[in-house]
């Protein structure tokens, strides 16, 4: 078994004293006096003591870098959500025209059945195209007691004032019965 060499001040080597900052401090020579006190009484130094403060939250390096990242994730996921959620709400918005329209062929399909029927269209072609069958006498009333219910509405007698001040009356009249 070797024993490690000593060095100039016998000690072993890297068994100095160190630094606050870690590092080895030099040892003393032998050509230098050791440190004692002088003839005078020398007053004690006062000890001074560096008292670390630690700064307000600091961040580092790893939390910057997780910060980062999630960032970027969250700005590369924004677009695509926002485009799905856009796409969500059109197909939403589609899926309900798609039931109106279903509902609406429905009732097609239900009136076109009724025009299936002969009597629906001889009851049709006798309303809509005044129509009858052979031997029937068509008899259209032009003056009929019942003509305001259809929209007659009333008929004027002729008065002496000129036509435009008979039209201005109408719309009056026409305001009057919409307010009623």
């Amino acid at each position: 078994m070797t024993t490690p060499r000593k060095g100039p001040g016998g000690q072993r080597p890297g068994s100095g004293q160190r630094s606050r900052k870690g590092r080895q401090r030099p040892q003393q020579t032998a050509g230098r006096a050791p440190a004692t006190p002088t003839t005078k009484a020398a007053k004690p130094r006062p000890i001074l003591r560096r008292i670390r403060v630690k700064p307000p939250w600091r961040m580092s390096g790893r939390t910057a870098v997780v910060a980062l990242v999630l960032s970027v994730l969250a700005l590369t996921y924004a677009y695509p959500v926002r485009t799905y959620i856009e796409q969500r709400s059109e197909i939403n918005a589609l899926l309900e025209s798609q039931g109106a329209q279903a509902d609406r062929i429905k009732e097609l399909k239900a009136e076109r059945a009724k025009w299936n029927d002969p009597d629906y269209v001889r009851a049709q072609a006798r309303q809509r195209l005044l129509m009858v069958r052979p031997g029937e006498e068509l008899i259209i009333m032009v003056n009929s007691p019942d003509s305001d219910s259809r929209g007659g509405g009333k008929h004027h007698k002729k008065s002496g004032k000129p036509w435009y001040s008979d039209l201005w009356d109408s719309f009056h009249e026409a305001d009057q019965i919409g307010h009623k």
